[in-house]
């Protein structure tokens, strides 16, 4: 351009490389321009890790009398033509009487916190409810109570259990929670993703590994990409990947949600009435949610952010 500007074009295949490998690069390309172009630091050789740790596992058989039912619960039932994850019918026609479309709304953290103390009001009526619900845990117990919804499958990032901060390529599992009623959404997602909870386990995540296949029926797919683009702060296990040290003049969602990534997202969120959800974090201290679903309840949690 004649300002002086470049446009770059890149082209990632998500099933092969995730979000956090998504923010390492941004990351480091950032520091390379930083360095290069304000002389604030000098460039450094960054050592990304490409070995998928399932490969460096044993053949083995799980014996399944051996596994904890703790982990078996993180499994859904296995149904027949409801895998979420089978490409081969994504361009079938829809089973649900009511096409998805595509809702974009938005949560300050203001919202948010409002959000947390009207759920956490709600703790002493529940089971074994924790003091504490996170913006994530929030945000998907509002999808939940929306939809009614009481199953979700959580996308969960491994890196941080396993120490391999820099692997770059598809690091996710699937966790799948049920739960008796739709307003326990939020305690559901923070008793399984706790400290001292079963998912920070390294036995346990190697063994998810090899049976992430064993996909059945849920509802809601949630998925947060907050953690790997965290603006302002480090973003846990992927470190100093926030968005003021990038540079970036425009939304992270407007970079990274093609209209072809909304089209598949479409496609899979029409199949049965399933649900699926992606969040982004915004420069304007809150989040922006991509809500794939049936429009009736896209606009309740339009009308919700309204109100």
């Amino acid at each position: 351009y004649k300002s002086g500007c470049q446009l770059i074009a890149l082209s990632i295949n998500h099933i092969l490389v995730d979000a956090g490998s998504i923010g390492l690069f941004w990351a480091a390309w950032s520091e390379q321009y930083r360095s290069c172009r304000y002389g604030d630091g000098s460039c450094v050789d960054v050592q990304y890790e490409f070995d998928h740790p399932i490969f460096a596992q044993t053949s083995k058989n799980d014996d399944e009398e051996s596994i904890p039912d703790e982990w078996k619960a993180l499994l859904p039932d296995e149904v027949e033509g409801n895998n979420p994850f089978d490409e081969s019918s994504i361009n079938t026609t829809p089973t649900s009487p009511i096409a998805a479309t595509c809702t974009i709304y938005y949560r300050t953290n203001e919202q948010i916190k409002l959000l947390r103390s009207e759920m956490l009001e709600m703790r002493n009526e529940l089971k074994d409810s924790p003091p504490y619900l996170s913006s994530n845990d929030v945000l998907c117990g509002e999808v939940c109570r929306t939809l009614n919804a009481t199953s979700l499958l959580l996308c969960m990032d491994w890196r941080f259990v396993l120490k391999r901060g820099n692997f770059f390529g598809y690091a996710l599992l699937f966790l799948f929670l049920s739960f008796a009623n739709a307003t326990d959404a939020a305690f559901a997602c923070r008793r399984m993703v706790r400290k001292e909870g079963v998912v920070r386990k390294k036995e346990f995540v190697m063994w998810k590994m090899r049976n992430e296949w064993r996909q059945g029926q849920t509802q809601l797919i949630w998925n947060s990409w907050v953690p790997f683009f965290t603006i302002g702060e480090q973003c846990g296990p992927i470190c100093d990947t926030s968005l003021p040290r990038m540079r970036m003049e425009c939304y992270l969602d407007d970079m990274m949600m093609s209209e072809q990534m909304k089209r598949m997202r479409v496609a899979v969120a029409s199949r049965g009435g399933l649900a699926y959800a992606i969040v982004f974090p915004q420069p304007a201290k809150g989040v922006r949610v991509y809500f794939f679903g049936q429009p009736q309840n896209g606009q309740s949690l339009l009308s919700a952010c309204s109100s």
